[in-house]
């Protein structure tokens, strides 16, 4: 028997937020509406972010404000680009913001994906930087303050927003700026770099960065280096902040943020017990006769397509492997599931096609008619 998460009992923690409207901001939107043959469709976007969180706003009825990026997305909201989800259950508000391809071009794909995901993880040969990648950044961030901001207006009693991650790292100061006692915290789900690589980023861009970031009440990072280099760079380039190290606050402007880890994980009982499910164990043998049958041993990886994951790395790790140990020939299988990713970026493109050119290379040079 599956239990929706409205019927799972509530923790104990989120009844903190009964008389709180709770806004969560994320570039993704949990639920796209897509037009189609067979009229309007609904899906839910593939990501750990949506997966994570969507139980969690469906049980505390809160909104989610996000990019409204589906091709049927305006004609099913109101006028304020609000529609109530999931369908059927309708039990919180989506609330969309509206962006042209162009921005998306420059905000998304650009500032967020061209520049600062490459330096938060320090791989520098991949970063690119144009001032109309940061002027578009700094405009849609606005737009997205703009909307949090009316949807707290809208609440009677007490709300909190929580941002999310590196494609809004300056929504927290505008924020502050337009609600002063909002209570506003974000998580930064990837690394933050150290103060020499978050120098890179020119004109003054890592500053306002920082400040925009200090428009929260609490920074949140998954493991205590990132929130310590967080610290650090605001030590180096903030000159009004006073940063202390040993309770990890900085105070600016008459306020403290709080700065900390905390590791997200994911719901360990969920994937055990499934784990453990007569299903988990016919797909398992499905899977074993498919690919490994016998003696044979099986390997599984399931990636985005992303220079970060590691994926080429592996791939000649699995050639040494059998380079070294010819006699794993025909006993082991590898099955690499790659989601492609960010497919309109370069980078992101030719790694996609060096995977698919190692496979081959890999499988002629070792594989037989009866394996590969």
């Amino acid at each position: 028997m599956t239990i929706a998460p409205s019927e799972v009992p509530m923790p104990e923690f989120l009844h903190y937020l009964d008389d709180c409207k709770f806004i969560l901001v994320s570039n993704r939107e949990p639920y796209e509406h897509i037009g189609g043959p067979r009229g309007i469709e609904v899906k839910q976007p593939a990501g750990g972010l949506v997966s994570a969180l969507d139980p969690t706003m469906r049980r505390i009825h809160g909104t989610w404000v996000a990019w409204g990026s589906g091709s049927a997305d305006r004609e099913t909201s109101d006028e304020a680009g609000r529609v109530q989800v999931p369908p059927g259950e309708e039990s919180y508000t989506l609330r969309r913001v509206w962006l042209e391809n162009s921005e998306v071009d420059a905000y998304y794909h650009g500032f967020a994906n061209r520049s600062l995901w490459p330096l938060c993880h320090m791989l520098i040969h991949h970063f690119e930087y144009r001032t109309e990648y940061w002027d578009r950044y700094r405009a849609v961030n606005l737009r997205f303050a703009h909307a949090v901001a009316d949807e707290a207006e809208r609440c009677t009693g007490r709300s909190m927003a929580w941002i999310q991650d590196y494609h809004f790292a300056l929504v927290a100061e505008f924020l502050r700026a337009m609600r002063p006692n909002l209570f506003i915290h974000q998580f930064w789900h990837i690394p933050f770099p150290p103060p020499d690589i978050l120098r890179l980023l020119p004109s003054g861009s890592h500053e306002a960065l920082l400040r925009g970031l200090l428009g929260n009440d609490l920074m949140e990072f998954q493991i205590d280096r990132h929130a310590l280099n967080f610290l650090d760079c605001v030590a180096e380039f903030v000159v009004d902040a006073e940063v202390d190290l040993n309770d990890q606050t900085v105070r600016i402007q008459d306020r403290k943020v709080q700065v900390a880890a905390f590791p997200i994980s994911i719901d360990f009982e969920k994937y055990h017990q499934m784990a453990l499910s007569p299903q988990a164990d016919r797909l398992a043998q499905t899977l074993r006769g498919r690919y490994a049958h016998g003696s044979r041993q099986l390997g599984v990886s399931v990636d985005r397509v992303d220079y970060t994951k590691g994926i080429p790395e592996r791939l000649r790790a699995l050639e040494l492997l059998w380079s070294e140990h010819p006699e794993l020939l025909g006993r082991f299988t590898f099955i690499f599931v790659c989601t492609p990713s960010r497919t309109n970026l370069p980078a992101y493109t030719q790694l996609e096609r060096e995977v698919g050119e190692t496979v081959l290379a890999i499988n002629r040079r070792f594989g037989s008619p009866e394996w590969t």
